[in-house]
């Protein structure tokens, strides 16, 4: 059960760091992650 949560957990930031990165490249002002 840990390790499927911990899976999703992993998807899920993957998924965020992306989008990070793309409002990054978008906006650098309010961008926290570099590509």
């Amino acid at each position: 059960m840990y390790l499927i949560q911990k899976v999703v957990f992993t998807n899920t930031y993957c998924t965020y760091a992306l989008v990070e990165c793309i409002i990054t490249k978008v906006m650098p002002q309010k961008g926290v992650m570099q590509c």
